[in-house]
């Protein structure tokens, strides 16, 4: 139960973490053109 918990946590934290580096670099892309 622990185990699902400390993964349904850290996969959120992964999307998180993918959805803020994706915003980072469409930024930096912008920025560029």
């Amino acid at each position: 139960s622990l185990l699902a918990v400390v993964f349904s946590i850290s996969g959120a934290y992964i999307f998180i973490y993918i959805d803020l580096k994706r915003e980072e670099m469409d930024g930096m892309h912008n920025g560029q053109i």
